[in-house]
């Protein structure tokens, strides 16, 4: 049934789709496309006698040719389906398939020749559109645009997103989503993409829980020593005790900015309550915490502790914290981001494990809630950018003059 709501979601674009391809393959000669061995690959679906769709370890997939034995597309694709056979007016027949690249969906069409030819549009089951919220406040958005951009520009941001929700309602007041799409400057509106947040901003939420359950407090002192422990004369060393705390935020897309600002508005609540936002303005939940564990009360009251500590004098953010609003929140440093499945740069993809070479980027988050105590608004902030060694000044201008400006009105 997929296959088939596929084929049939496909028909607008394939005589198109085919037409071009044809045409192209009486013009112009096959790009240089890499070639694998057979052990590359995971599985192959043979999808008709002459083409198959070959699936790598990493989850990338392509069309081969089997009569020429070659990869005739790069594994470059998250997925792929055969659509239809398409008659020409030659009377020969093109091969049509459908797949996802990227945050993309649409026809590759493949010509007798074997020239290829993509027709691609935005994947809306991996986005978030803003059709159905009914509270977008249009100076807020304007203003966010505006910060956004000017920080992108100065320190090469390839893509950033900044929401703004009030805390007391979960209603989305602003949700914008910039990138600079050929890294020449030029900012421009783009997707809201979902899985777009490293899983950092639960990292100290995580060691809060762990606080709890070892029945310490923040005035605690103990050493981990990280991970090695002597025994009479005798090393021990944990292996696992450093991957299992860098696993935490491994995997940079695992989050986005919506479920960011759902997990800090309890925080910013006190765990009074329990706000859900939504894109959909109906599908709002507010729901009441009366029976949750006292453990989450007492993870909750720390949490704000930290949030404003960080923030403060002394604080490790305070240096970029603007001094006219009483911030809560957290400063987050993700370097050297892998590619995964929702990115489009797909030049590193036989590195993707690898340690060496591979190009990576650096994110940068913020996310917290004003006035600290009395929260009004809870903000997530977030820009990629290939400029290594980042640290959160870079998006600083833009949370604090959103802070100031909201704060005021």
């Amino acid at each position: 049934m997929r296959k088939i709501l596929f084929a049939l979601s496909a028909i607008v674009l394939t005589l198109l789709a085919a037409t071009k391809a044809y045409m192209f393959s009486q013009n112009e000669e096959n790009a240089s496309i890499t070639q694998h061995k057979w052990t590359k690959y995971e599985y192959v679906d043979t999808c008709t006698t002459r083409y198959a769709v070959v699936h790598d370890w990493n989850g990338r997939c392509g069309i081969y040719d089997l009569e020429k034995k070659e990869n005739i597309t790069e594994l470059e694709y998250r997925a792929l389906y055969f659509s239809k056979m398409m008659d020409l007016d030659d009377g020969s027949q093109a091969t049509v398939f459908y797949g996802y690249k990227g945050h993309q969906e649409g026809v590759v069409s493949v010509a007798p020749s074997g020239e290829v030819l993509d027709i691609m549009m935005l994947d809306k089951t991996e986005s978030y559109t803003l059709d159905s919220c009914r509270t977008i406040d249009q100076n807020i958005t304007a203003l966010c645009k505006e910060l956004l951009s000017n920080d992108m520009k100065e320190n090469g941001g390839h893509y950033g997103q900044v929401l703004v929700a009030e805390t007391q309602t979960g209603n989305i007041k602003a949700w914008v989503a910039l990138e600079d799409e050929c890294h020449d400057g030029n900012i421009t509106d783009a997707p809201l993409l979902k899985h777009q947040l490293c899983s950092d901003p639960q990292k100290l939420l995580w060691a809060i829980m762990s606080i709890v359950e070892g029945n310490t407090s923040l005035n605690d002192n103990a050493s981990a020593k990280c991970g090695v422990d002597s025994i009479v004369d005798m090393l021990k060393k944990d292996y696992s005790w450093q991957p299992e705390w860098m696993s935490i935020p491994d995997c940079p897309r695992e989050m986005d900015a919506l479920s960011v600002v759902t997990l800090y508005n309890q925080i910013a609540l006190d765990a009074k309550s329990l706000v859900i936002p939504s894109v959909n303005t109906d599908s709002i939940r507010i729901m009441p915490t009366e029976g949750f564990p006292e453990r989450d009360f007492l993870v909750t009251h720390i949490m704000r502790q930290c949030l404003k500590a960080i923030l403060q004098d002394g604080g490790i953010g305070s240096e970029w914290t603007t001094k006219k609003v009483d911030i809560a929140g957290n400063y987050i440093v993700h370097h050297n981001c892998r590619p995964t499945l929702y990115d489009d740069n797909l030049k590193d993809l036989d590195q993707y494990y690898s340690e060496e070479g591979l190009s990576t980027y650096d994110q940068l988050i913020f996310v917290g809630y004003f006035p600290s105590d009395d929260p009004r608004y809870t903000i997530c902030v977030s820009m990629d950018t290939e400029r290594m060694s980042a640290d959160g000044k870079v998006i600083s201008n833009t949370v604090n003059r959103l802070a100031e400006y909201l704060d005021e009105h």
